[in-house]
């Protein structure tokens, strides 16, 4: 039974990626919700990927885009031959290099916008000395 989660990854011991569905509202929030349950016989090797939203929703709103779904299963996908606990390793290195990517190209768009800001200001004190100097 899933009350809210997303729906964790598993990664079957034949390498394939199944999403257990059966999302359901948040535990608590109606007290008449129904609950849906879906149901996976693990099998030796097959490995369960739990996260929170935190994780996809990593959210770059300069390029508006999120790390995702797609970010967390591309890892995996590069991943499929690694052991569990380097998997969670790569996931964990891609937020930090993706966070950071963000966090730069965000200081490179506020200093571009600085700059501009600057230059605007420059070409308002530029051309109101030329009109002082023109009127005398």
């Amino acid at each position: 039974i899933n009350a809210g989660h997303l729906a964790p990854v598993v990664l079957s011991q034949d390498k394939k990626f199944y999403r257990l569905e059966g999302r359901s509202k948040i535990l608590g929030v109606d007290p008449v919700a129904q609950f849906h349950a879906s149901r996976y016989s693990f099998k030796t090797g097959d490995e369960m990927i739990l996260y929170t939203d935190g994780l996809t929703d990593l959210y770059d709103a300069g390029r508006d885009i999120s790390f995702g779904d797609e970010g967390l299963e591309e890892v995996l996908q590069q991943t499929t031959m690694k052991p569990i606990e380097e998997k969670i390793h790569a996931i964990t290195e891609a937020i930090e290099l993706w966070i950071n990517e963000t966090r730069q190209r965000s200081l490179a768009e506020a200093g571009r916008k600085i700059l501009a800001k600057e230059h605007d200001i420059g070409e308002w004190h530029y051309s109101h000395r030329k009109e002082l100097y023109d009127r005398t």
